[in-house]
């Protein structure tokens, strides 16, 4: 096995990153295996995150989880499509505005207006599980 730093473009940018490869003892060429190759991708993926600073699948699975919120009612909340945060924290590049928007909401105030706005859709179940999160990080839910 091999280590090598290879460069990637990733949405028009380069990234570098740490890869591992096989050499083939036959004719000493380098390969890869579909998990090298995914390893690699992820690494280019997180080096691109922190280039352009954009929010990683960690980050939203922790503000998500912090409110008690499925990925569909979170996605719900955000006015997203219905798969997106699912997408996102499986590691699917957010772009900035959504990146940002997502980092919003880990300020409660942030979060409960944007819920506010959605709470008809929501089912009350759903309601009682984010207002249980929120009293938990003592932060008082007033409805408008």
């Amino acid at each position: 096995m091999v280590k090598s730093r290879e460069e990637y473009e990733i949405k028009g940018m380069k990234v570098t990153v740490n890869v591992e490869k096989f050499v083939c003892m036959a004719c000493k060429r380098d390969f890869a295996t579909k998990e090298q190759m995914e390893k690699a991708t992820i690494a280019g993926y997180a080096a691109y995150r922190k280039k352009v600073d954009i929010i990683s699948p960690k980050e939203i699975i922790h503000i998500r989880e912090k409110y008690g919120t499925s990925q569909k009612v979170m996605a719900k909340i955000l006015d997203l499509g219905e798969l997106t945060i699912n997408s996102y924290e499986q590691g699917a590049l957010v772009s900035k505005s959504i990146s940002n928007l997502i980092r919003l909401m880990e300020n409660p105030h942030n979060f409960i207006i944007l819920f506010n706005k959605k709470r008809h859709e929501l089912s009350h179940t759903q309601i009682r599980r984010i207002e249980s999160a929120l009293r938990d990080q003592k932060v008082t839910v007033v409805e408008v």
